[in-house]
C-alpha cells in the first residue's frame, strides 16, 4: 500500500502521485490480481482481471507490468484479442495453453464479448485440434486471466466473469503527473523479492488463521467460488476491504447490451405497465411513435419504421429474464394467433416503491395487473441516489 500500490485519491494525505484507483474494491481488486498466480493450484478456475482505465496514460499497462514482474521477474507478454474471430481467438488460446503460459494478458481490449473466451475461463480442460494436424490436444487450464483497456465495453455473459480494477483520474492529461514516490518500472524488479515475501506472507497468515471463509464478500462470481474464498479469505484476514463489493455495478456500468434492455423494459413499463398484456404491434407503434420510447439493444431502427415481427423475435429471445427488477413474459396468444405479452416486476421491488404486491409461493408477482409509471424524482418510496464529492471523500 506504502509503496506499490500508492492511493492517488489520498494525494493530498501522503503526498505522492499513484495509481488513480475509483473506489477501495478498485484497491482489493489489485490486492486479488496480484495474489491470483500464487495461489492458482489452489482453485480450478479464475475470473478474467479488467484493468479499465477512464482514459489513457491512467497508468494501466504500467499496473500489469507490476503485478507480472513480482510474478514471473519478466514483463508481461501482451497479446491483442482477435477482432470478430472466434477461430482465431481458439487457435491462439490453444498455442499459449500449450506453451505452458500461466500468466495471459490481451492488451488494448476495449471491448470483451467471446463465447470462446467464456468458455476458456470456465474451462478447467481447454481441449482442441492442434494446428497442422489432427491431433487433439487436452491441457489444463492453470492460466491467470487479464485484460487492459479503456473504459471496457463487456457484453453477454463475460460479463459474468470478469472484476475490474478502475483507474479514474480527473486530471485532463494525466501523462503530465509529477512526484510519483518510485519510478516502479525499474523499482519493483529491485525490489521483486521483498514483494514477493510481502506476497507469501499474507497467503500464509491466512493459512495459519485456519484458511477461514470470507464473512463480508458478496457472493456475485458464480462459478467461481473457489477463488472467491480463497481470495476473499487472504484478504479479510489482511484488513483488505471491499473485494468484490463493486462488481455489480461494474457488470452493469460496462455491460451497454443490459443497459439497452432494462431502458428498454423501463419504458414498456411507463406505456403499458406491469400486468397488462399487450401485443408487438402495439410496442411497435409505440417505439415508432413516442420519441421518448426506448428502443431494444441493437434495434434503433425500430424507432424510424413498425416492425412488430422484429420486435417480437428479439422479445423471444429475453423473454422470462429479468433485466434488474423487470422481465417480459408470454402470457398466451390473441386472435390471428399474436403472442400477448406481460411484464412482472420482481415483487421486493415493487414492495420498496411503495405499493402492495400480492404474490405466490414463488414470490413472484401474482397475475394481478399491477401499475408502474416512469421513475420521477417525487415518487414516493423510492430512494434519491447518493451523490459523494470527490474531494470530500478523498478527505
Amino acid at each position: 500500500m506504502e509503496d506499490l500500490f500508492v492511493d492517488e485519491r489520498y494525494k493530498s494525505v501522503h503526498g505522492h502521485s499513484g495509481f488513480p484507483f475509483k473506489a477501495d474494491a478498485d484497491v482489493a481488486h489489485a490486492f486479488a490480481a496480484l495474489l491470483t498466480p500464487l495461489i492458482r493450484n489452489l482453485v480450478s478456475i479464475v475470473p478474467l482481471c479488467v484493468i479499465d482505465g477512464l482514459t489513457s496514460r491512467v497508468g494501466k499497462g504500467l499496473l500489469i507490468q507490476c503485478l507480472v514482474m513480482v510474478m514471473t521477474g519478466h514483463p508481461p507478454d501482451l497479446s491483442n484479442l482477435p477482432r470478430d474471430d472466434e477461430q482465431e481467438l481458439r487457435k491462439l488460446l490453444t498455442s499459449m495453453l500449450l506453451a505452458g503460459r500461466t500468466i495471459i494478458v490481451f492488451d488494448e481490449a476495449h471491448k470483451l464479448n467471446s463465447p470462446v473466451l467464456c468458455q476458456a475461463l470456465t474451462a478447467q480442460v481447454w481441449s482442441d485440434r492442434v494446428l497442422g494436424g489432427n491431433k487433439q490436444a487436452r491441457l489444463r487450464n492453470v492460466a491467470s486471466w487479464y485484460a487492459a483497456g479503456n473504459q471496457v465495453e463487456r457484453s453477454g455473459d463475460i460479463a459474468n466473469r470478469t472484476y475490474s480494477i478502475r483507474l479514474h483520474t480527473n486530471e485532463p492529461n494525466p501523462q503530465n503527473r509529477t512526484a510519483f514516490k518510485h519510478d516502479l518500472g525499474t523499482w519493483v524488479p529491485a525490489h521483486r523479492a521483498e514483494l514477493l515475501r510481502a506476497c507469501l506472507i499474507l497467503v500464509r497468515a491466512w493459512f495459519d488463521r485456519g484458511r477461514p471463509k470470507p464473512k463480508a464478500v458478496p457472493t456475485v462470481l458464480g462459478g467461481f467460488e473457489q477463488w472467491r474464498e480463497v481470495i476473499g479469505g487472504i484478504l479479510e484476514v489482511a484488513g483488505v476491504d471491499g473485494f468484490l463489493t463493486s462488481v455489480d455495478q461494474e457488470r452493469l456500468a460496462a455491460n451497454f447490451e443490459e443497459q439497452c434492455e432494462r431502458a428498454h423494459l423501463e419504458s414498456l413499463a411507463a406505456r403499458f405497465g406491469t400486468g397488462a398484456t399487450f401485443t408487438s404491434k402495439q410496442g411497435a407503434v409505440y417505439l415508432a411513435t413516442d420519441v421518448d420510447a426506448e428502443a431494444p439493444y441493437g434495434l434503433d431502427r425500430l424507432k424510424d419504421k413498425e416492425d412488430p415481427r422484429s420486435l417480437g423475435r428479439h422479445w423471444a429471445t429475453i423473454a422470462d429474464v429479468w433485466k434488474g427488477d423487470l422481465r417480459l413474459v408470454r402470457t398466451g396468444q390473441s386472435h390471428g394467433n399474436v403472442a400477448k405479452w406481460k411484464l412482472e416486476q420482481a415483487a421486493q421491488s415493487a414492495a420498496s416503491a411503495g405499493g402492495s404486491v400480492a404474490t405466490h409461493s414463488t414470490g413472484l408477482p401474482s397475475q394481478a395487473p399491477q401499475t408502474r409509471t416512469a421513475h420521477r424524482s417525487s415518487e414516493k418510496g423510492r430512494r434519491m441516489p447518493t451523490i459523494v464529492d470527490l474531494d470530500e471523500a478523498a478527505a
